[in-house]
């Protein structure tokens, strides 16, 4: 996403209080003048933030997706900007709805209608949502009459946004992030209402996590390389499926044990891959080369490895008093 050329139309602000406290909705009369100032930080901070920390993610719904609250709210905007300002309202009456856990704070949101956006050499435009949950205090100094005046204030830092969600026309893709613990997680899962998608890069995260606590689970040094010379041959091979490496992991650590990492890794990443899906092997690579860095040799002792060497065995073995461990590691020849 290059946000180089991108533009601020238009910008609404309201207040949205915590339902369970019954806190209500502040909605804001008419839309505030963008100012160049105004748009500058807005441009840098929010919509910079938000291509920075974000993650990628489509609407669903379960039973049609086009029942989907924002996306229906959205859709609205981009066919008839002069809907802008009514479809934030409702924007932010649907959030109010969805803040119902007691530690999720009121706070500001903002609405706004991006264009000039540029995705895979298409420009296109984007809504941007985001809510501030804090503000911070500062001071500012002013002159009256010569006179120097120190006046503390209340503002918004725009690099410490809490919530926020860019839904690009585009196919409607969203860009989402969320800070908070798990019991407030409600902006992804239930105002957005969205799931993850299966990019390449998350997909490589997520077998990255899945053969590094594969690895973390065999207990024999030499089974760890002979599990990472099949993980490779895998990659190497014409169709490097999941279903394949997960049968891999089944051999060496049981089915019971490598389908309780994958739903934990499904459950932590929100990502769950097709059996059928292909393994790229630049990506899949890049995110398991530290994998088999580290390797159990003992309860307590670790090998690391840097570089590129590999280990090639490993003979352990132990005094008749129970005193002494001598660890024998053949590295091969890493030349």
């Amino acid at each position: 996403m290059d946000i180089g050329l991108a533009k601020l139309d238009k910008l609404v602000a309201h207040h949205v209080g915590n339902k369970i406290r019954d806190e209500g909705i502040v909605l804001s009369n008419s839309e505030p003048i963008i100012t160049p100032s105004i748009s500058a930080i807005i441009l840098k901070d929010y919509l910079g933030g938000i291509k920075s920390n974000s993650k990628d993610f489509s609407f669903y719904h379960e039973s049609d997706v086009n029942l989907n609250e924002i996306l229906v709210y959205v859709k609205e905007i981009f066919k008839n900007e002069g809907s802008f300002f009514r479809e934030s309202e409702k924007i932010a009456k649907h959030l109010y709805s969805k803040t119902t856990h007691p530690n999720i704070a009121g706070g500001d949101l903002f609405v706004m209608l991006f264009s000039g956006i540029t995705i895979d050499t298409k420009v296109t435009r984007a809504i941007g949502i985001f809510k501030v949950e804090s503000k911070e205090k500062y001071l500012s100094i002013r002159n009256e009459n010569g006179l120097l005046v120190l006046q503390d204030n209340e503002g918004i830092d725009p690099r410490e946004i809490q919530k926020a969600a860019l839904v690009i026309e585009d196919g409607f893709h969203v860009l989402a992030a969320e800070r908070g613990n798990a019991t407030t997680a409600y902006w992804i899962n239930d105002f957005l209402k969205t799931k993850p998608i299966a990019t390449a890069k998350s997909s490589a995260q997520y077998i990255g996590k899945i053969v590094k606590t594969t690895v973390q689970e065999i207990l024999e040094p030499a089974k760890v390389s002979e599990y990472r010379d099949e993980f490779n041959a895998l990659l190497a091979s014409e169709e490097p499926t999941v279903e394949k490496l997960f049968k891999i992991n089944s051999r060496f650590i049981g089915d019971t044990r490598s389908e309780e990492i994958i739903e934990a890794t499904s459950s932590s990443t929100g990502l769950r891959l097709d059996s059928s899906s292909i393994l790229n092997q630049k990506t899949i690579q890049n995110a398991t080369k530290s994998a088999f860095r580290k390797i159990r040799l003992y309860p307590g002792i670790d090998l690391l490895i840097s570089g590129k060497n590999a280990l090639q065995s490993v003979q352990k073995e132990i005094s008749k008093d129970g005193r002494y461990l001598t660890i024998t590691i053949d590295m091969g020849d890493n030349q």
